[in-house]
Order: C-alpha cells, then sequence, then structure tokens
C-alpha cells in the first residue's frame, strides 16, 4: 500500500445504508470541502438534502449501489477500502498512514458496519473517543486527517513551490502575487486559500494555495523566530 504523500492519489466516502438523511448531505458537504473525487451509497439512494450547502452532487459524482456486492464488484482497481469501525483491530486514527487511493465506508447510524463486510475491507480505523460520533462527523475527521497529514508529508518532503517567510503582511502579498499570475491565464476565480495548522518542523503554520483549473498548489509558510 503506497501511503498518500499529499500529491498524488484519490478518494471517495460513503455510507452502507444511512438512515438519516440529514447526514449523508452534511458528509457530502465535507467531502467536497477536502477534495473527494467521488461520494456513494450503498442501499437506497438519497436525494438531494438542505444540509448539502453547496450541492456537492452538481461538482463530483454521486454513486448509489443496490448492495455491498454491487459496490465492491465496482471498486477501482488498486484502490484501498478503508472501514470506518471502533473495533479491538481497528487503527487508531491517530496513527493512521492514509493510501495513497482509498475509499472509505462508514456505517448505518446505530449498529455500524456489519461484520460481514467489516471483514472485506482491505483495513479498518477507529477514532477513539468517550461515545460514538454521528456518522457525518466521523467522515469529516477522517478527511481532514487525510488532508493534514498529506500536506505535512508534501512541505517536509519539499514538494511543489515553497514560500518561507518571517512577516504575516509578506504572507499575504505572496498569496495576492500568485492570484495575480494565475489570472493572466484565466484561473483568477479558481483560487482557493487553506490556513493549517503545523505541529512539527521549522514552521509554525502555512497556506496551501491551490489552483482549481490547473491543480498546481503553492506552499506559504510562516518560520519560527
Amino acid at each position: 500500500m503506497q501511503p498518500y504523500n499529499g500529491l498524488r492519489g484519490y478518494f471517495g466516502i460513503g455510507i452502507y445504508n444511512p438512515q438519516k438523511e440529514v447526514n449523508v448531505g452534511t458528509l457530502w458537504r465535507s467531502a467536497y470541502c477536502f477534495g473527494a473525487l467521488f461520494i456513494f451509497t450503498i442501499g437506497r439512494p438519497i436525494g438531494q438534502q438542505p444540509s448539502d450547502t453547496i450541492n456537492t452532487w452538481r461538482h463530483i459524482p454521486y454513486l448509489n449501489y443496490p448492495d455491498f456486492e454491487d459496490f465492491r464488484s465496482h471498486l477501482p482497481h488498486d484502490c484501498v477500502l478503508v472501514g470506518c469501525e471502533v473495533t479491538e483491530q481497528a487503527e487508531p486514527l491517530e496513527t493512521f498512514n492514509h493510501p495513497q487511493r482509498a475509499v472509505y465506508l462508514l456505517g448505518t447510524e446505530g449498529t455500524g458496519i456489519p461484520e460481514s463486510i467489516l471483514s472485506r475491507c482491505h483495513t479498518t480505523i477507529k477514532i477513539d473517543t468517550r461515545l460514538c460520533l454521528n456518522v457525518a462527523v466521523a467522515g469529516s475527521i477522517v478527511l481532514y486527517d487525510r488532508r493534514a497529514k498529506g500536506l505535512r508529508i508534501a512541505m517536509e518532503r519539499g514538494r511543489g513551490d515553497a514560500f518561507f517567510l518571517q512577516k504575516d503582511d509578506a504572507m499575504e502579498t505572496v498569496c495576492r502575487v500568485i492570484q495575480y499570475f494565475c489570472g493572466l491565464l484565466g484561473h483568477d476565480e479558481t483560487i482557493k486559500t487553506y490556513a493549517v495548522e503545523m505541529v512539527t518542523g521549522q514552521v509554525r503554520f502555512y497556506w496551501c494555495v491551490t489552483c482549481r483549473r490547473c491543480r498546481h498548489k503553492w506552499y506559504i509558510g510562516l518560520e519560527e523566530t
């Protein structure tokens, strides 16, 4: 299994036999925000949800599978199926190395993923909490963990175009310069900026500026003084 390095790979996320449609809509919104390639449900199809305020299905494919067998037969080539369920054998999320190509499967509210399905996942992860989490909340945490770890690895390896500055106002200047040059290419409306906390290395925090048309990334970090 090749670990996710913040640059290559893709992922999809979905729920097995969802019961509360509002949870599906919330998860869809999180999936789009964190860069999912597709979303899915296993069981009955789910229509448009008020909780999905950005209408995720307009931007990335929504797939529905009548049962797990149909879903499993359409799993992308060389893609790791990650079950998200609290079991003794599951690996804690904080130590999990996300695969480059992954499909994250969450269980239905209340009963989770059946053992017969869980045993057919390639790996299983869990979020250690006092009580069980809402399915949409759990899925959002998993996706944030994937993104944060991937960006951290990319920064530590020096991938992409990286800028390390010593003043807060300089960071804003660099972002504006990047947006200006992308604007010359007609990409001026495709830039999005993220603020991410760093826990290791020499950087206190950094922004990842992504051109959502050409997909190029720039990392702007603030050095410790």
